[in-house]
């Protein structure tokens, strides 16, 4: 339709119009299990908003003793310490994540949601068990190359699944 007149021609008035927020190309596989690559780079993403928080935040830190050395002897802060920040940070963006809707942000702009073999949402238990498997053996996501149903080890082990979906966030959770 290259006009209005013609879209109008074609819907009956007062008609409500019903839009697909899903991408045409992305119709065919919405449901489907995802593959690795796509998880993958999901977690990437992940690690990377992580990662930029911890830095950011470590930025402030030495900000902070700089300016308040005067009054205060702050404490040193080492990569290890900063290592462990990250890893409980990754464990409870994923749990907080996959409980309230089953995206992080990896996930969303991937077009993918962590979900129960069901179909169901995951619950606050599952969700920090899926993460906490993730954060401490992230290696388990190559399983999914080699499985023939795309899953990876914490999803065999959890009876969880992650699958493309392309729906809006807000939509969930009304």
């Amino acid at each position: 339709m290259s006009s209005f007149k013609e879209f109008r021609s074609t819907h009956w008035s007062g008609e409500p119009l019903k839009f697909n927020t899903i991408p045409e190309r992305a119709r065919n596989i919405q449901g489907m299990t995802a593959g690795f690559t796509s998880r993958f780079i999901s977690v990437l993403i992940d690690m990377a908003v992580i990662a930029l928080f911890v830095l950011c935040s470590y930025g402030l830190w030495i900000f902070m003793r700089y300016v308040l050395s005067v009054f205060y002897d702050l404490p040193q802060l080492s990569g290890v310490p900063l290592l462990i920040i990250g890893y409980v940070l990754m464990w409870f963006y994923w749990t907080w994540s996959w409980a309230t809707g089953g995206k992080a942000l990896g996930n969303l702009l991937m077009g993918l949601r962590v979900q129960m073999i069901s179909g169901g949402s995951l619950s606050l238990g599952p969700a920090a068990l899926r993460a906490l498997f993730s954060v401490v053996f992230p290696l388990g996501l190559a399983w999914a190359i080699i499985n023939r149903n795309n899953r990876s080890l914490q999803d065999i082990v959890l009876r969880t699944e992650v699958v493309y979906d392309w729906t809006p966030l807000a939509s969930k959770l009304q």
